[in-house]
């Protein structure tokens, strides 16, 4: 299993194929599993990079308060440096497509091409409005203990894949993320 050292975090990564490099981000709060259906087909034409951010999947999480999209934007700059990645295309789903966004503003030589899915970016106010009531202190909370419970992930994992059942190693990395990690990431 390949890990590279980014700001002080190792940072699980898979790297399969070879071209031009596409990395792919995952949203919350999920690993880069998320992405494996679609890592073969990718992978026939292109170097596929898919990353565990800091505080998810096989990654880091430092007991830190570095888990802002600044922050893992940050670190995604530092995988590219890390790996001699001087631009990629970037294809990142909800928190990943926001890590993704800023990552592009912030460092724009870096990123050749970006696909943002899901990314719950509405204007300056960042966060879609119906999102905001997870980062009050006591719903967060319980946001975050639901999503531990294998009958939500089950839940959950049925809504967003249409039915199909959800490979278990996924589901037990939706409940590895850690409070510090799942509450920071939103802000």
């Amino acid at each position: 299993m390949p890990f590279v050292s980014v700001n002080g975090c190792q940072i699980y990564y898979q790297d399969v194929g070879r071209g031009d490099p596409v990395v792919l981000v995952h949203g919350w709060p999920v690993s880069s599993l998320y992405w494996n259906n679609v890592i073969p087909d990718l992978a026939r034409r292109r170097r596929v990079l898919a990353l565990d951010l800091k505080g998810f999947g096989r990654s880091d999480r430092p007991n830190c308060k570095a888990y802002r999209i600044a922050d893992l934007a940050d670190d995604l700059a530092g995988f590219l440096d890390e790996l001699g990645i001087a631009s990629a295309d970037l294809v990142g789903h909800s928190l990943g497509g926001m890590t993704s966004l800023f990552l592009a503003l912030s460092h724009p030589r870096k990123v050749r091409r970006l696909v943002a899915v899901a990314a719950p970016v509405h204007g300056p106010s960042s966060l879609f409005w119906y999102l905001k009531p997870a980062a009050i202190p006591g719903i967060r909370t319980l946001v975050y203990t639901f999503s531990l419970v294998q009958l939500a992930r089950r839940v959950v994992g049925k809504v967003f894949t249409n039915g199909k059942p959800v490979p278990q190693d996924l589901l037990e990395e939706v409940g590895c993320v850690s409070y510090r990690c799942a509450v920071e990431s939103q802000k």
